[in-house]
């Protein structure tokens, strides 16, 4: 069994022992970090490169998507280090991306594809789009366990 975040209701066991990807490991946090503080004092910028690497998507993109200005992104690069605010939102789609690839099983490419798609059940809109707010990632998690409990969505 592994620990591992969902982004509706907080931390969870998951059965799929060795194809989970737990939230810390995914953001590149030490083992054992205390991810709730880490995000209070700001996350390191290697977090944001993490979550840019395993969705393949640009830096562009993904500060578009979490709302961080290029030029704020340039200095928080430069500090190496988000805000507590950006790290929260970062967060959340890391959070949404380590459920996607737990769902596939540990296949990240999997995992980053079905991200990237657009999506029927979220009226049209890809997964990452709809998770760029709180209750758009609640639906896009809801999704992922409709999908996991095998509900035709």
């Amino acid at each position: 069994m592994h620990v591992v975040a969902h982004a509706d209701r907080g931390w969870g066991i998951h059965q799929n022992a060795g194809r989970t990807r737990t939230l810390s490991s995914l953001l590149r946090l030490k083992p054992g970090a205390d991810l709730e503080l880490a995000v209070r004092n700001g996350l390191p910028f290697s977090a944001f490169s993490a979550v840019e690497e395993c969705l393949g998507v640009t830096t562009a993109q993904l500060s578009k998507h979490i709302r961080i200005p290029s030029r704020t992104l340039n200095r928080r690069m430069h500090d190496n280090a988000l805000n507590p605010e950006e790290s929260d939102r970062l967060t959340r789609l890391g959070s949404i991306l380590a459920k996607a690839i737990t769902l596939f099983d540990g296949d990240e490419a999997a995992a980053r594809k079905w991200m990237l798609a657009p999506s029927r059940a979220l009226a049209g809109m890809t997964p990452l789009q709809r998770s760029d707010t709180h209750l758009g990632a609640q639906e896009v998690a809801t999704l992922i366990d409709q999908i996991e409990e095998g509900v035709f969505v």
